[in-house]
């Protein structure tokens, strides 16, 4: 809805009524996912989308056919259908798409999402089909579809979340920030930049920001709201400024804490953290967004390492355990993984270190062998389509 909420805002000011077509279910190589959503008007104008092109003009004719009075309907689209490769529906997927008019539900809908209030769309799929209410995102059934940001259809009712906008809290107006500002704006991330120190909290250093904020950071995040729509990176990489917003953005409920520093620093922040936490022993230790390498590292290389390590976390779906075959690894149980037990590893000169939380590759696969630990307790995670 939030692709096309502009347009049909326009169209409703100028009068024009308004259709909704939503896909609902998809099956194999749909072109578009559920949730995809495309809005008519009578006078002929369209946005939005729910296929790649080849299923726009049918949906077009049923929705003006529904403008006219037809009551809202559900369409099925697939390859066996001969209507279907009429319209050119020939990537072997099959779809459900929804028509309908907009209705008070679908207005409200639109105010909650400019109000950035987290809700969820319940829509019939049976015979009264249609936009029924608006849910509360503050019921637990609800608050987890929320989470997973992931529309789903069951019992007769398609249930749709409409989270926050993502919003990322950059702590640290550093040469890295610039890019990695520049990076999340690009990819949809509201972008809210803050620093205690007057010259880095400067609205010229970062053109793309949504707000640039001088102030001391945990007292910025105190008064903050923070859930699965939130991703804090902090980046002023000294402890006076690192611990304290730490420890404000861990009482809050972010989808995504990263710090930048080295292996050291993460772990000492790592164990410093712990020590805080064992009376909540469920609370996740904070990443680290340039835990890969020591020394100065280069800021837009950094920026784009913190960018796909935020997008990592937003595309999390699942978790489960990494099955080890005896004491043989191999790459690809390790590529990806996140370490969840700390081994010591012997290298040329030295023992390195690998901490509990740090994100595994391929690269690692040596060092872990050579170290022959008894076990290795790992956590798979879902990359989605990073």
């Amino acid at each position: 809805m939030r692709d096309v909420l502009g347009d049909v805002r326009a169209w409703l000011a100028a009068g024009d009524r308004v259709a909704l077509a939503t896909v609902v279910s998809t099956w194999g190589s749909a072109p578009r996912p559920a949730g995809s959503r495309m809005a008519i008007s009578a006078s002929g104008k369209i946005a939005g989308s729910v296929s790649g092109g080849c299923l726009e003009g049918e949906v077009f004719e049923q929705a003006q056919s529904v403008l006219k009075g037809a009551p809202p309907q559900l369409f099925h689209y697939g390859v066996s259908d001969d209507l279907a490769w009429t319209v050119g529906l020939s990537c072997g997927g099959e779809v459900d798409i929804l028509v309908e008019p907009l209705t008070d539900v679908h207005r409200e809908l639109m105010a909650a999402i400019e109000a950035e209030k987290p809700v969820v769309l319940e829509t019939a799929t049976g015979e009264q089909a249609g936009a029924r209410s608006l849910r509360s995102g503050n019921a637990p059934e609800m608050h987890k579809l929320l989470e997973r940001e992931t529309p789903e259809r069951r019992d007769g009712l398609f249930l749709e979340p409409f989270p926050r906008p993502p919003e990322l809290l950059i702590f640290g107006g550093s040469h890295v920030a610039i890019p990695l500002t520049q990076l999340a704006s690009v990819v949809g991330y509201r972008v809210t930049i803050v620093d205690a120190r007057s010259k880095f909290a400067d609205p010229e250093r970062f053109p793309g920001a949504h707000k640039v904020i001088h102030a001391w950071p945990d007292e910025v995040l105190a008064g903050m709201p923070m859930d699965a729509s939130t991703y804090v990176v902090i980046l002023t990489h000294d402890p006076k400024f690192d611990d304290p917003t730490i420890r404000a953005a861990l009482a809050g409920q972010p989808r995504y804490i990263g710090a930048i520093g080295s292996r050291k620093t993460h772990r000492d922040r790592d164990h410093a953290q712990r020590a805080r936490a064992r009376a909540r022993p469920h609370r996740a230790g904070p990443g680290g967004p340039d835990r890969r390498g020591n020394g100065a590292g280069h800021p837009e290389r950094d920026g784009r390492r913190a960018a796909r390590q935020d997008r990592r976390a937003h595309e999390v779906r699942r978790m489960t355990p990494v099955a080890l075959d005896g004491r043989r690894l191999s790459a690809e149980a390790i590529d990806g993984s996140v370490l969840a037990e700390t081994i010591l590893a012997p290298d040329d000169h030295h023992r390195v270190l690998l901490p509990k939380g740090r994100i595994l590759h391929p690269e690692d696969l040596t060092l872990i062998e050579r170290a022959r630990p008894r076990e290795l307790h790992v956590v798979r995670l879902d990359p989605g389509e990073d």
